[in-house]
């Protein structure tokens, strides 16, 4: 942290202490001067504070943590909320679904919406892969397997997190959903990797019987990738609640946020 930081942590734990030992109802304010007075010396030595100690340097990503409302400011998109320890992950992928689903009603192509939903869910899955593999004692085996994790291989990443840290990110998603998700991965993969050719490939693994090997994949319904999205939502969330099934957020100020939601 900066001097101008630890000046007004320390300033503010001294001064509850302060306020607390007066015993009595009123309104209490930490002053500046105070604050430049303890970190750039008396103010009857003529010091006075350089124009930066008023101004926080801001880093990449502002966001206000949905679980306990806490304003964060991180470097990077993704981290913990320094308040409560809740992982921003899913919060982020909620907007750029958002993003998605607004391109794509607004005319845009839907296998773009396609390709761009699937990375989203990628992207994240491997952040929590990451953390887990960085906090949780493992196997050096198990460690590079989940440091290498791939969530756009839908057919058996389920199955791997539910058996290696009992994490279900099929919860509350039907098996039509999951099926769909499926079959729509796979399609994804077919326009990235192989210019939106079917191969046999593609048919063993999807199980999808409507297409022959080396016919166009012809684009994609808008219903279908609104569909998929909110199977990906779904998928993610229950990723955030299991991740933080192993590694626990502070509770008590997410219970203080949630107090003022409803006093409010």
């Amino acid at each position: 942290m900066s001097d101008a930081q630890v000046a007004f942590v320390e300033s503010c734990c001294a001064f509850y202490h302060h306020v607390q030992s007066l015993d009595q109802d009123g309104e209490f304010s930490i002053k500046v001067a105070d604050l430049i007075e303890k970190t750039h010396g008396s103010r009857d030595e003529g010091k006075s504070a350089p124009p930066e100690f008023f101004v926080e340097v801001t880093r990449q990503t502002r966001f206000s943590c949905d679980a306990c409302g806490t304003q964060n400011d991180i470097l990077g998109r993704f981290g913990y909320c320094s308040t409560c320890g809740t992982r921003n992950d899913t919060q982020m992928l909620e907007q750029d679904i958002e993003a998605i689903r607004t391109e794509l009603l607004g005319g845009g192509k839907a296998t773009t919406a396609l390709k761009d939903a699937v990375d989203v869910f990628d992207s994240v899955g491997r952040n929590y892969a990451r953390q887990l593999v960085a906090q949780v004692p493992m196997a050096p085996a198990r460690k590079e397997k989940w440091g290498r994790a791939n969530f756009q291989q839908i057919d058996k990443i389920p199955e791997d997190l539910k058996r290696d840290f009992d994490i279900d990110i099929l919860k509350r998603v039907s098996p039509s959903d999951a099926e769909h998700a499926k079959i729509m991965f796979h399609r994804r993969h077919v326009y990235t990797h192989k210019g939106a050719t079917v191969d046999q490939k593609y048919i063993d693994d999807s199980g999808d019987t409507s297409v022959t090997v080396g016919q166009l994949l012809k684009g994609e319904k808008k219903e279908d990738i609104i569909r998929l999205t909110q199977t990906i939502v779904k998928m993610a969330r229950n990723l955030h609640d299991g991740f933080h099934s192993i590694i626990p957020v502070h509770e008590q100020p997410i219970a203080y946020h949630a107090n003022r939601k409803v006093v409010r």
